[in-house]
């Protein structure tokens, strides 16, 4: 239950309402509007988030960091080799 199911099982908090009514009254926006570019920066975060999270583990394997590193100097050279069609 609860909110990956697709329910709504609640209403969000006042100070959460207040805010998004005083964001898109401030922005000349829809509530609506507001909500989802909140929601699409939180997306936006999350993604980085991971990401981070996944380089951090990579770093901690010395191999795989090193593998890593030798890889980008690869791509590195073929991108300054000139022939690449950008």
């Amino acid at each position: 239950m609860g909110v990956r199911d697709g329910k709504n099982h609640g209403k969000s908090n006042g100070a959460t309402r207040e805010t998004l009514r005083e964001l898109a009254q401030e922005s000349h926006e829809t509530m609506q509007a507001v909500l989802e570019k909140a929601v699409k920066a939180y997306h936006r975060q999350r993604i980085l988030d991971l990401s981070n999270e996944a380089y951090a583990r990579l770093r901690e394997d010395p191999a795989a960091w090193a593998e890593e590193q030798e890889e980008r100097e690869a791509w590195g050279i073929a991108l300054r080799d000139g022939h690449n069609p950008v």
